[in-house]
């Protein structure tokens, strides 16, 4: 029955709506410690660890879900395949998301004027610093 199921379309909304607390969670503590507006009294921003709790607990469901297909149509599972496959998935949108944050992002606040100190790589990224 379950065994031409490639994905489950119905957890991509799951999955976006708990990407999003997250994402709306770090942007209202960033503006908490910008001392800007910020609606962080409201219990909606307070959601981003519950968020990741249920990201985790959906990833485990899926990752047992292949493993377990892959067992049963092989008889085995190639624990170094699957995760050579997981990695291979995940590294560009990580990388990607590393390179717009360390590179990108501070030379547009330093673009726009922004005060900014990088905690990790000072002198590097951002001139003038």
């Amino acid at each position: 029955m379950y065994k031409n199921i490639k994905y489950f379309k119905g957890l991509n909304a799951l999955r976006f709506i708990a990407a999003y607390l997250v994402v709306i969670h770090h942007a209202e503590q960033i503006r908490l410690k910008n001392e800007l507006f910020n609606l962080k009294e409201y219990s909606f921003f307070r959601n981003g660890g519950i968020a990741v709790s249920f990201f985790f607990v959906l990833s485990g469901f899926l990752i047992s879900y292949l493993l377990l297909k892959e067992l049963k149509q092989t008889n085995t599972i190639k624990i170094k395949a699957f995760y050579i496959r997981r990695t291979l998935r995940i590294w560009p949108l990580y990388f990607l998301l590393v390179l717009i944050g360390t590179v990108l992002v501070p030379v547009f606040l330093d673009i726009i004027n922004h005060p900014y100190k990088p905690k990790i790589w000072p002198n590097i990224l951002v001139k003038g610093y």
